[in-house]
């Protein structure tokens, strides 16, 4: 596979996602243009209550974050898993 065949792929499963989160939340992925943009994405999540997680996730693709770790938080977030898999601190911590 090509970089850009790879990279491709991976944009349709990160829409994938999205659309998967919009529906999760209740909302309606059809009222989406053809070819949404970000702001369209986000704007309908926005309006189905998404979580600022998912907001932020959305928000960051192809800004902040590259599209594997973009996929991860997607489908971690739309497998209900916890967006962290660790505390780095805790009130202990920042007492000491």
């Amino acid at each position: 596979m090509t970089p850009a065949y790879e990279a491709d792929l991976t944009a349709q499963i990160i829409m994938a996602e999205i659309i998967r989160a919009i529906t999760r939340l209740g909302g309606d992925p059809k009222s989406l243009p053809e070819s949404p943009s970000q702001d369209d994405l986000l704007a309908l999540l926005r309006q189905n209550g998404a979580d600022r997680y998912l907001i932020g996730t959305v928000a960051s693709w192809k800004d902040t974050m590259d599209d594997e770790e973009v996929l991860d938080d997607l489908q971690r977030l739309n497998e209900g898993r916890l967006y962290f898999n660790h505390i780095i601190a805790n009130r202990e911590d920042m007492t000491a």
